[in-house]
């Protein structure tokens, strides 16, 4: 996971790199502030933890977000729409994430009961010791 996160930055730090590079030597021209730049702090964001963490549907509606507002700043269409849009994004997203809620969790059970916490509380002054144990390994027969 930090492998495969460190890959992305990297990447990114290098294409910069170049960019920058090639526009002082009139390679090509690219302008750093355009019109809704400041989406790329909402979209970059959600493109890195939708690539090097657990699917989230967060990070999904985070990207739907900075998309929606980038076409927006664009005029790819009015803001009045953008909005509308938005909201659309949002129940869409809630609803994806309540169908397939369990749908990268195999078995959630197996998930919540990996660890018991056990409390023995006989002792001196009632002091209360808590004991993590490893589940119980199950026999494949």
């Amino acid at each position: 996971m930090k492998r495969s996160k460190s890959i992305i930055w990297g990447i990114a730090i290098l294409a910069l790199g170049l960019f920058f590079g090639g526009k002082a030597l009139g390679l090509f021209q690219f302008e750093l502030f355009f019109d809704g730049w400041w989406t790329l702090f909402i979209i970059v964001p959600s493109l890195m933890s939708l690539c090097t963490e657990r699917f989230k549907f967060g990070s999904l509606f985070m990207l739907a977000l900075g998309v929606i507002l980038l076409l927006a700043a664009q005029n790819v269409f009015s803001w009045d729409v953008a909005w509308k849009v938005i909201l659309a994004a949002f129940f869409i997203v809630i609803g994806l994430s309540i169908i397939f809620k369990n749908l990268f969790i195999k078995d959630v059970k197996a998930v919540k009961d990996r660890f018991t916490v056990h409390v023995d509380t006989h002792g001196l002054d009632h002091a209360k010791e808590a004991e993590v144990k490893e589940p119980k390994k199950k026999s494949s027969k």
